[in-house]
């Protein structure tokens, strides 16, 4: 074998020994990339787990005390609870779905704290949750106006401003 031949077979091998560590950096890298991933997900489903938690408990809690002296019942206030409210039936429910008509709107506001809620402020807030909450919905339902909640495409807020 002539010097050019070792010269050329001992940089092949060196190419070949460069491909199989970048191959093995890759796959490495690859695994890492993977456990990464797996991590996400679950610090995700932790994340969302405890945001499902802590609006149960603001719910319960809202439930209990009612609304704080001196605080007034606001249309963000009532549409915020209100969708609460839905989504707490949705839960308790196989369907996932609840709805209420202004006259259960109504009832379960004033069991809040809201006090005395005319019908317009049930519409109202009826309105501004469909609007303003992902998963809450609007319509008629036996020639009633209702507004509906869906679990499945609840997206974890109740954020209402108006």
């Amino acid at each position: 074998m002539s010097t050019d031949d070792q010269v050329g077979r001992a940089y092949l091998t060196r190419l070949e020994n460069r491909l199989d560590a970048e191959r093995n950096a890759r796959e490495s890298m690859e695994e890492r990339l993977d456990e990464l991933e797996a991590e996400l997900s679950r610090v995700k489903s932790e994340r969302d787990g405890l945001r499902d938690r802590v609006t149960a408990l603001e719910s319960s809690f809202d439930r209990l005390s009612g609304l704080a002296d001196g605080e007034a019942s606001t249309p963000e206030a009532r549409a915020r609870d209100l969708a609460l409210a839905l989504k707490n039936r949705a839960q308790a429910r196989s369907s996932g779905t609840a709805h209420m008509d202004y006259k259960d709107v109504k009832d379960t506001l004033t069991d809040q704290g809201h006090g005395t809620v005319y019908d317009q402020q049930a519409y109202r807030a009826m309105e501004a949750a469909a609007d303003h909450v992902v998963g809450v919905t609007e319509g008629t339902f036996n020639d009633k106006r209702v507004v509906r909640f869906d679990l499945d495409q609840f997206n974890g807020e109740v954020v209402v401003d108006e």
